[in-house]
């Protein structure tokens, strides 16, 4: 081989490898979606906290926690039930709010409440998760409005050191964990895990 090829080769290998190097940690992922929102397709799980409501038959509410221990706010437990009013465990863990929402109708209509009507509406969903470079790691609670900036600043905010440009997410879609970039404006989701990686300097 001609020894200039095989030093220009060499050159521009070693660029490549400088250049990677010099890449920011997570750099090459996919960008996710910008677009994702937390909408009526959302399962519950545990640590989603709702509220029930059960309208009487004369037009006015009685808030259905009131029945049940002095509160109309339920969180779905560790083993993805919620304690509803009147009927006890229901489970809720891979329903929509409006699956569960159908099944306290089922459950009140077999001999608790003739013709129930029902309200059940999110107050606080899971939480998400963030490591890396922010200065109090940890779960913080998730809102419809969750984005990127709004995660780090509930998280006291970047080192010094951190990479300001994007963080690295790990979402869980079904049983599937899918990993890429968000930038300080993509929406959160619950159960989200973001990482904020360090700068190169």
């Amino acid at each position: 081989m001609n020894i200039f090829r095989t030093l220009g080769l060499a050159t521009a290998a070693s660029a490549l490898l400088a250049t990677a190097a010099c890449a920011p940690d997570g750099a090459s992922l996919p960008q996710l979606s910008s677009t994702a929102t937390i909408d009526d397709s959302y399962v519950l799980d545990a640590g989603d906290k709702l509220q029930i409501t059960l309208y009487d038959a004369t037009g006015g509410a009685d808030r259905a926690g009131a029945a049940a221990n002095g509160t109309d706010q339920f969180v779905v437990s560790e083993n993805g039930e919620i304690d509803a009013p009147f009927i006890g465990p229901v489970p809720a863990r891979g329903k929509t709010v409006d699956e569960l929402k159908k099944e306290i109708i089922t459950k009140l209509s077999q001999g608790y409440v003739k013709d129930p009507k029902v309200g059940v509406s999110m107050v606080t969903y899971r939480p998400f998760f963030i490591v890396g470079e922010v200065n109090r790691p940890g779960s913080y609670p998730c809102s419809a409005r969750s984005r990127t900036l709004s995660a780090v600043a509930l998280a006291g905010g970047y080192t010094y050191r951190a990479n300001e440009e994007f963080a690295i997410v790990e979402r869980r879609k079904g049983d599937t964990i899918i990993t890429g970039r968000v930038g300080p404006n993509t929406p959160i989701l619950p159960d989200d895990v973001i990482r904020v990686t360090q700068r190169y300097f």
